[in-house]
């Protein structure tokens, strides 16, 4: 089991990843290849090989499209697609694209790199 993040933690069950509450009763049944881990509301998440975000009732928010991601910090999260490397929103939408490899991927702290670069 993992720390709790948001009022929930993130369990495996047979190698399958979901989340629970704190009274130990699935919130997120298990079906993703890791567990959830909530940041701003919004959990990044695997499923068949590809990276997408859900909301702490599972549903999905931003489709499953993504080969990398990160978790949201001020609202961002890096992702890749087919090499590509982008910055997005809270709803998906690209706020940031580079060609290359970022130089940084946002983790918990807010990036002054990103800031900068997004104005």
């Amino acid at each position: 089991m993992g720390m709790f993040h948001e009022g929930l933690a993130g369990v495996y069950v047979n190698d399958i990843g979901g989340c629970i509450d704190k009274k130990g009763k699935f919130v997120i049944e298990p079906k993703y290849e890791f567990p959830p881990s909530f940041c701003e509301g919004l959990a990044k998440v695997k499923f068949e090989g590809k990276c997408g975000y859900i909301d702490k009732t599972g549903k999905v928010m931003i489709d499953f499209q993504f080969d990398d991601a990160s978790h949201f910090s001020n609202g961002i999260a890096a992702v890749t697609k087919n090499s590509y490397f982008f910055y997005i929103d809270k709803n998906g939408k690209i706020i940031w694209e580079s060609n290359s490899t970022p130089d940084i991927w946002i983790g918990y702290g807010f990036s002054s790199y990103l800031s900068d670069k997004i104005k």
